[in-house]
């Protein structure tokens, strides 16, 4: 059986949320060498924005976090708001507004850890997590996210063994502490509108030929832009190729793909970014077998825990034109 199908993705994906920087990006004094951070201000969607970025190294399993709270407060955990990650996960991960780190409990992941922290990247390979994410300053869940209000306010930093759920305390020499002073990103006026002088004259010949209408083109027609470049597969039972092109206006991907087999089978193709180590290390796949009739998006995954599949996205042909 010879499976042959052509497939395209968009490269702006479906993302709605984006962060604009406005501010220089300024390093955060962590006292450690196992974790850099740094972080710039800016906004999303018109709103003011904090995006961080961080780079946590460690041994076996670790967490990382950093925490916000106001200047003035004694004790580094006082009334405390975390974010956090650890070397098992793929995304940072947002807790709850706290109060010191009582009996050594971790502290708690709100409801919906994403929903008001965006990563904007994450990786987890060879013992060392980098990641870059972003919050609002004001998420409107004040009873779990500090709102950062103009003005100063203190950075806090720790790293420490074990994941987010059973963490380890990081001990004296695992945390920091610095204050910070807000960025303010300027506003853009509004240009007001200057009304166009109407014109007097009345046109007096009125054309009566009615003019033919003009097909527009589909918004999901794939326009190339670049060459048509072979893949290799080292695998005869899998050809590929890829072109770079348009969609809709944005700048998409097209692929071409002939897998062949015996019985049931069958193929993928992935993304992930240079330099990270392991084949299946936060990788995004796209598949197909021999039993259906389109290609199939899968969600992010780190790797193929326990050999389990890649799950399928809520809705596989939603970012993937078949």
């Amino acid at each position: 059986m010879i499976v042959k199908i052509a497939l395209i993705l968009l490269l702006s994906g479906s993302v709605a949320a984006q962060f604009t920087a406005c501010g220089p990006v300024t390093a955060i004094t962590t006292n450690n060498a196992a974790l850099t951070a740094s972080y710039e201000f800016g906004t999303e969607t018109g709103r003011d924005a904090i995006r961080f970025s961080i780079t946590n190294t460690g041994t076996g399993t670790f967490w990382g976090a950093l925490g916000f709270r106001a200047t003035g407060v004694d004790g580094n955990m006082a009334n405390i708001h975390p974010i956090g990650w650890d070397s098992t996960g793929s995304a940072v991960q947002d807790m709850q507004l706290i109060n010191g780190f009582p009996g050594g409990t971790p502290p708690p992941l709100e409801a919906d850890p994403t929903r008001d922290v965006t990563t904007e990247s994450f990786m987890s390979s060879g013992g060392t997590v980098t990641a870059t994410f972003w919050r609002l300053l004001d998420t409107g869940d004040a009873a779990n996210d500090m709102v950062l209000a103009a003005g100063n306010f203190i950075i806090v930093t720790a790293t420490g063994a074990n994941d987010l759920a059973t963490m380890q305390n990081h001990g004296p020499t695992g945390r920091a502490k610095e204050p910070i002073t807000f960025v303010a990103c300027p506003t853009t006026a509004v240009p007001t509108a200057v009304p166009t002088a109407v014109p007097t004259a009345v046109p007096t010949a009125v054309p009566t030929a009615v003019p033919t209408a003009v097909p527009t083109a589909s918004p999901t027609a794939f326009v190339p832009c670049g060459p048509v470049t072979a893949i290799t597969t080292n695998n005869a039972a899998l050809t590929a190729s890829y072109e770079f092109g348009t969609n809709g206006g944005q700048d998409a991907i097209r692929f071409s793909i002939t897998n062949t087999g015996t019985g049931t089978f069958w193929g993928a193709l992935g993304f992930r970014a240079t330099g990270v180590d392991g084949n299946m290390a936060n990788i995004h796949p796209i598949g197909w077998d021999s039993t259906g009739s389109a290609v199939q998006d899968m969600q992010l995954i780190n790797g193929f825990p326990g050999g389990t599949p890649p799950p399928l996205e809520a809705d596989p042909t939603r970012d993937v034109t078949t």
